[in-house]
């Protein structure tokens, strides 16, 4: 049962997440609630506005004001500055917010009662210190909600609830995602070792180092065998890790062409690098499909030149910039998986900080990929 609940929830969750107009929806639904909640407990306390329409008003305008409050602070201020450690800029924000808000508490407070005749008859028959503070100037009554933290304990007990379920659906939506990126590392990972030990790869990479071997190109030979060691190496043991260094990335690459253009005949393929700090982490095999794919479906057996151009450069972002022509009659799938897969990755790890720009034409293919470090 639990598992059908959990099951239900995700599907919601991915829904919500992917549905605009859902997502919508279930937002203008959940303040609808909210407010006839709130509509609900007035018209049953000891509220001396139950009987007027200060009973449905009142909570109608306190959910328009917290409205005002809550997206800002949980679609901005949180995730830009909060949660990357940018915490004085978000305290002072967090400080203009609660002002805002005490503002405009102040303002729709005296503007119900002024415009409530009813209410207005209730509050004559009061003693004096009853409604003092209705009595204050308007900048008084900011200031002293302000000052006495009065405004502070109305947003803690009207939007805890809120945020809270706010931050459990999103830990829900990042574990998800996470799962969810473990289980495309671990089949990304699968199908790249498939395909660089199967026997095909191998048979073609042995032959190659046999040939140089027959034609007593000895150092060539070692050189190759070497290149194959390290690229096996790598695809075997260190793609395991969560990231690898660009250096290391960059290094896999250039084995990976070395090994390849042994078995190609006419195919110009280059690769340039251009960086200031190859310490940088990346999820590993990023850039791999392109390159597989470049390399699968390349022109080599036609009378057209064919060429294979990989260039990547690092200053603020990461640039990564592949081009190549293809044989059309090798591919029935512009992109592929392999691109799919690639985007993918980049969303889940860096969302909102890349950019993806193919294209398509005359047979030839194009890439490029920015990623904000």
């Amino acid at each position: 049962m639990g598992y059908l609940h959990m099951h239900a929830l995700e599907r919601f969750l991915k829904l919500k997440n992917n549905n605009r107009s859902f997502r919508i929806t279930v937002h203008v639904i959940f303040w609808l609630i909210y407010w006839l909640i709130s509509y609900y407990f007035n018209t049953i306390s000891l509220n001396i506005f139950a009987s007027t329409p200060l009973a449905w008003l009142e909570p109608l305008c306190s959910i328009v004001n917290l409205l005002i409050f809550y997206y800002p602070l949980m679609y901005f201020v949180w995730p830009r500055f909060f949660r990357k450690g940018k915490y004085a800029t978000g305290m002072l924000l967090l400080f203009l917010q609660v002002l805002i808000y005490t503002i405009l508490y102040e303002l729709q407070e005296r503007m119900l009662i002024a415009n409530c005749s009813s209410c207005a008859d209730i509050l004559a028959q009061m003693p004096a210190s009853m409604n003092q503070g209705l009595r204050q100037t308007l900048f008084e009554g900011i200031m002293s909600s302000f000052l006495s933290l009065g405004i502070v304990y109305v947003l803690i007990a009207r939007l805890s609830p809120v945020i809270a379920f706010k931050l459990s659906l999103d830990f829900i939506k990042e574990r998800n995602a996470a799962i969810e990126l473990e289980k495309e590392n671990i089949l990304l990972e699968f199908n790249f070792l498939k395909s660089q030990v199967n026997p095909h790869f191998l048979f073609n990479t042995l032959n190659n180092i046999h040939s140089l071997v027959v034609q007593e190109r000895k150092q060539d030979a070692s050189a190759t065998i070497a290149k194959l060691s390290d690229f096996l190496r790598h695809s075997l043991y260190e793609s395991g890790s969560e990231t690898i260094p660009l250096s290391k990335e960059i290094k896999l690459l250039q084995d990976y062409i070395e090994l390849e253009k042994l078995r190609l005949n006419k195919t110009e393929a280059t690769l340039s690098a251009n960086t200031n700090n190859t310490d940088i982490q990346l999820p590993p095999l990023l850039f791999m499909p392109l390159v597989e794919n470049a390399f699968k479906y390349s022109a080599d057996s036609l009378p057209a030149h064919s060429f294979i151009h990989i260039n990547i450069e690092q200053n603020n972002n990461l640039h990564f910039h592949i081009r190549n022509n293809y044989d059309p009659q090798k591919r029935n799938n512009p992109g592929g998986i392999g691109l799919k897969n690639l985007k993918k990755r980049l969303i889940n790890y860096y969302p909102g900080k890349h950019s993806i720009e193919t294209t398509d034409i005359e047979n030839t293919y194009d890439v490029k990929i920015s990623i904000e470090l």
